[in-house]
């Protein structure tokens, strides 16, 4: 084989290092040894986006997506939104590529393959469809489904995210022993799915996440072994956020969206408010925040309103789309189930304006950089709406969010992504000639 890809979503540089240090990962251990990994500096640090981005090598205004949720207007003006697919990656991926070219490629999971109509030359592939964001799993050819469908469930048919991971191990072993092939490209949904459950065993390399490494490493040693290059990448990290700055807090007063109409719920949103404005001269450890995440001051928390505003998720894949927050409100955000916040799509030029002009003139400004989208990225594939873009001038200390409160500004101990991925590749022309791999700003 001349090249297989492993991915681990949400992977930064030190937990990579972290877990082969603490359980002294053979496999994992000796590509270390062998390459240097670099930092892989993603943004937006967003799965789907990333993942394309990685494949492509375009950044996301050429090849389209921005997101989980594609924001779009129906044929008659409405304004509607559903989660992206692969029909809707308008550059061609790595694996695509060498398809056309006659390679023999094997893809298992990798983000946005399903359908599997939507990509090219896929009946020249071996294709495991995509179980993170895909209502089922499909296979080319179809006969793999019967052999390998018990390894490869989607997250909704399994929440267990450690134990699906070790299933995805398991099949994608299986398929190497049975499919030979040019270049695979594999992505496993761990540490991801499972940090945003269980942040501290991940982050700690605790005895749950101890299994799913172990199984890792294996995988991992059996790519290198039958590999000329080994790549491992991910998409973005994962970490502890200790301050944290609301984008949404200016726009809320803007517009006046997302505060609540009756008493009980403005006493909450000023409860919230206040809590997190006391939070800026306590210690992380004290964060109100923090401890609401725990015990039953989570029922109170969720109750007020958590940290999203107003995001409307499409039920379906599969069908035409569904009304977007967009009809009743001047602006939205996916934030994908998540509190990262970096694209704001607006329903009209004169909006962004104003919510641009909000944004500026808060005290949230001082941490912030917002650029127009289309000064950001170039290409032919931005939103139909007009956007901006959000990033904090410093990611290492002040993390964008989107919380349903009005403080700007708040001390807390919040898991999220991390802006750092990492990319480490290992092969004997590397380590023979000292060859490091090189990154690049994704704007042209």
């Amino acid at each position: 084989m001349e090249l297989s890809l492993l991915g681990l979503d949400a992977l930064s540089p030190w937990l990579l290092g972290r877990a082969v240090s603490k359980l002294k990962l053979r496999n994992l251990g000796e590509a270390l040894s062998r390459s240097r990994p670099i930092p892989l500096r993603s943004m937006p640090p967003i799965t789907p986006v990333q993942w394309t981005s990685i494949a492509a090598g375009v950044n996301p205004a050429k090849h389209g997506v921005w997101g989980f949720t594609k924001y779009y207007r129906g044929p008659s003006g409405e304004h509607l939104s559903r989660p992206y697919t692969s029909l809707d990656v308008m550059f061609p991926r790595a694996f695509e590529d060498a398809a056309l070219m006659g390679l023999d490629v094997a893809v298992v999971n990798y983000p946005l393959t399903w359908p599997i109509r939507g990509l090219c030359c896929h009946e020249r592939m071996t294709v495991v469809g995509d179980t993170f964001l895909a209502p089922r799993v499909e296979y080319s050819p179809q006969g793999l489904a019967e052999r390998l469908g018990k390894y490869f469930v989607t997250f909704e048919a399994m929440p267990d995210p450690y134990r699906r991971t070790e299933l995805l191990v398991e099949g994608t072993l299986k398929l190497l022993s049975e499919v030979d092939a040019d270049a695979y490209f594999v992505v496993l949904p761990y540490p991801d799915q499972a940090f945003h459950k269980d942040h501290y065993d991940v982050l700690s390399v605790g005895p749950r996440s101890e299994e799913v490494w172990r199984s890792i490493d294996e995988l991992a040693g059996e790519l290198m072994r039958r590999s000329k290059y080994l790549v491992i990448v991910s998409d973005h990290g994962a970490g502890v956020h200790r301050t944290c700055v609301n984008v949404l807090a200016p726009l809320m007063r803007e517009f006046r969206v997302g505060l609540p109409g009756s008493l009980r719920g403005r006493l909450s949103l000023s409860l919230v408010s206040a809590l997190d404005e006391l939070s800026r001269v306590l210690p992380p450890s004290l964060s109100p925040r923090e401890i609401s995440r725990r015990g039953p001051l989570r029922r109170l928390r969720e109750g007020v309103g958590g940290e999203l505003v107003t995001v409307t998720r499409a039920a379906t894949h599969e069908g035409a789309g569904q009304q977007s927050e967009l009809s009743g409100q001047p602006f939205t955000y996916d934030a994908g189930g998540l509190s990262i916040d970096r694209v704001l799509y607006f329903r009209g030029e004169a909006e962004r304006e104003r919510g641009l002009k909000a944004i500026a003139s808060s005290k949230a400004s001082r941490y912030l950089k917002v650029t127009r989208l289309e000064e950001r990225f170039r290409g032919a594939y931005l939103p139909p709406y007009p956007a901006l873009f959000v990033e904090s001038v410093d990611e290492e200390r002040y993390w964008p969010v989107s919380s349903r409160s009005m403080a700007q500004l708040r001390r807390d101990l919040m898991p999220d992504h991390e802006v750092n991925g990492v990319l480490l590749v290992v092969g004997e022309e590397v380590r023979a000639t000292g060859l490091r791999p090189t990154t690049w700003p994704p704007q042209p």
